[in-house]
């Protein structure tokens, strides 16, 4: 079975979202059991968009706010301090650029996926990344490349996480 899609929609669907874990698919399955209960907010200005990507991250565990606009999303990162923000960059309004980078500038740690259309591309650095963000994804996207990306972060900020906790277990024994 297929996601709803419609014209409109700058999300492909190649799979149904998977509601149990164990479906054979390791990154699945690691992106689940690594991460149930980690705070996402889902910004698009476009409501089928937030409605997509929040049904693929909370059948994989996340708990998911929404916010439809740039000044919506620092508002609600503020408060609920997610651990990641998936942020479209065309929006009316303050775009998903600013909003960044005033969180950024806010000292917010969230980790934030760019989610752009691809001639918003060309603003990458020489690595192919938008400074700001941790990671980017050229709409429309497939699920499946897309829960990779979140699975790379999330386990990348775990890990930064635990080497700094190790790091400071280390220094405080003298």
């Amino acid at each position: 079975s297929r996601l709803p899609s419609q014209p409109s929609s700058d999300i492909a669907s190649d799979t149904s979202v998977p509601q149990v874990a164990d479906s054979g698919d390791a990154q699945a399955t690691t992106l689940t059991h690594a991460h149930v209960g980690s705070k996402v907010l889902v910004v698009d200005d476009i409501a089928l968009n937030r409605l997509l990507i929040t049904r693929i991250l909370e059948g994989h565990g996340f708990l998911v706010q929404e916010a439809d606009s740039g000044e919506a999303a620092i508002e609600s990162a503020t408060e609920w301090r997610p651990d990641l923000i998936c942020m479209d960059l065309r929006m009316p309004g303050m775009g998903g650029m600013e909003a960044a980078l005033r969180l950024r500038n806010m000292g917010a740690d969230a980790l934030i996926l760019a989610l752009t259309a691809t001639a918003l591309l060309a603003e990458q650095d020489d690595d192919g990344e938008l400074p700001i963000f941790d990671g980017v994804l050229a709409k429309p996207f497939l699920i499946k490349p897309f829960l990779a990306l979140v699975t790379r972060l999330m386990n990348n900020k775990c890990n930064e996480s635990a080497s700094t906790v190790m790091n400071s277990a280390s220094s405080s024994r003298g």
